[in-house]
């Protein structure tokens, strides 16, 4: 039981169980040395990060109008790519770290600096959110909406996971429509073989439409509107029971947006 669980009762912590079941997975993080060595880092009690969901990132020289591809961009699930300036002197860091006996982090040989390192899936999960970084902040004051086309043809998305290829199909996608002061959120999602448009403006509506408006919806007109959250189901023999556990944790959600709701309705009188 981790610190932000102490208190909770036994149906919290049942529906925060089946929300790790379902999204969360194992992250390796790697690092490389200037001297070509690559190493996992890992906590002092050798574990692994975790994570429930991947942003990822545009390139740095991107263009306006520039369009580009799901799966290219995706790498295959490496995330929070950065590199290094490696200087010649033996003092300045950061250093590449060696492993003493798991336990306390040495320096051998501190002319070999961290070059670069990343992020990668090391476990599959049921449930993968992945989420193109469209808005972009700087000290500067260079804030943003990328507004540039990401190309995807709802082909499942193969990811090579500790050695193995797991298959993944895109159920929904959450869409965003306008730029950083104002905007408006819809989603189209896949029930079955058929795909919904979901939106709650001017009044709730949800229509069947066919595979192709689905695309184009996700993919975006190139101005305003584009996908912005995807959600990916692992292609497994046993599907997921939504009905016992996304349909659980939407139930235990709503019902304490009524106890919120309540609650601040009784202070108000």
């Amino acid at each position: 039981m981790t610190n932000d669980e102490k208190g909770d009762t036994a149906e919290e912590l049942r529906i925060k169980s089946l929300i790790k079941e379902i999204f969360q997975f194992d992250v390796k993080n790697i690092v490389r040395c200037s001297k070509g060595q690559e190493f996992e880092s890992m906590s002092k009690d050798n574990k692994r990060s975790k994570g429930d969901g991947i942003e990822i990132d545009f390139p740095a020289d991107i263009k306006q109008g520039e369009i580009f591809d799901l799966v290219t961009l995706f790498k295959n699930g490496k995330h929070n790519e950065a590199s290094f300036d490696v200087k010649n002197d033996s003092i300045t860091g950061p250093f590449c770290p060696i492993y003493n006996d798991n336990s306390e982090e040495v320096y051998k040989d501190k002319a070999n600096k961290i070059s670069f390192k990343w992020s990668e899936i090391a476990t599959a999960p049921k449930v993968l959110i992945v989420t193109p970084k469209r808005f972009t902040y700087d000290l500067r004051g260079n804030n943003e909406k990328i507004n540039n086309v990401i190309k995807y043809d709802l082909k499942p998305l193969v990811l090579r996971i500790d050695n193995k290829d797991y298959s993944y199909n895109l159920f929904a996608s959450v869409i965003h429509s306008g730029d950083l002061a104002r905007g408006h959120y819809t989603a189209v999602v896949r029930y079955g073989d058929q795909w919904y448009s979901c939106d709650d403006f001017p009044q709730p509506a949800i229509e069947k439409i066919q595979d192709q408006e689905a695309i184009r919806r996700i993919e975006g007109s190139g101005s305003a509107e584009q996908g912005y959250i995807y959600f990916f189901e692992l292609k497994q023999k046993k599907k997921i029971d939504t009905k016992n556990s996304l349909g659980e944790i939407l139930k235990q959600a709503l019902r304490e947006l009524k106890s919120i709701y309540l609650t601040l309705v009784s202070l108000s009188h």
